[in-house]
C-alpha cells in the first residue's frame, strides 16, 4: 500500500512540476490552433508561434527588440491556454514566466506573470497573415523585368 501511495504522490508531484508553478494541467484547450500572432506583452512588441514544429516544440515567442526564441510549454486551465516560459541555464531548465491566454475574437488576450506571481503584465495578440507581409527582396535586373 505504501508503494502505491508513493507512486500516486510522485505522479501528482510530476504533474505540478510539469507546469512549473504556472498551474493547470497538461494539454491545450480545444480552441487552440496552429498560427503566428503579433502584438504586445507589457508594451513591448512580441511575436508568438503556436503549433507543432519540426523540432518538437509546441510554442515559442520572442520580443522584436531582442529576436531570441523563448521556449513555451503548453498547458491549460479550463478554457485558458497556459504557456510556461522556459530558458536553459547551466543548472538546467528554468521557468521564467507564465502566459495565460484566452481567445478574443481571432486574437488572444491575457497576461504574463513572473513565476513568483509578483509581476503581471497585459498581453494582446492578433493573428498574423503572412501572405499580406511585403516582400523585402534585393534589387536585381531579373526582378525588375517582372
Amino acid at each position: 500500500m505504501r508503494g502505491v501511495m508513493a507512486t500516486v504522490g510522485l505522479a501528482l508531484l510530476g504533474t505540478a512540476a510539469a507546469q512549473g508553478g504556472c498551474g493547470g494541467e497538461a494539454g491545450s484547450p480545444s480552441w487552440v490552433k496552429p498560427g503566428v500572432f503579433r502584438g504586445t506583452l507589457g508594451g513591448q512588441a512580441v511575436a508568438l508561434e503556436l503549433g507543432p514544429r519540426d523540432d518538437g516544440e509546441a510554442a515559442r515567442y520572442f520580443y522584436d527588440r531582442f529576436g531570441v526564441n523563448i521556449r513555451l510549454k503548453q498547458g491549460r486551465a479550463g478554457t485558458a491556454l497556459l504557456l510556461r516560459e522556459e530558458v536553459w541555464t547551466l543548472a538546467g531548465t528554468k521557468v521564467t514566466g507564465c502566459l495565460r491566454l484566452e481567445r478574443a475574437g481571432a486574437g488572444l488576450r491575457g497576461s504574463w506573470s513572473s513565476p513568483d506571481g509578483r509581476t503581471t503584465l497585459p498581453v494582446s495578440l492578433a493573428p498574423l497573415d503572412v501572405t499580406r507581409l511585403p516582400l523585402n527582396l534585393p534589387d536585381s535586373p531579373g526582378l525588375r523585368r517582372l
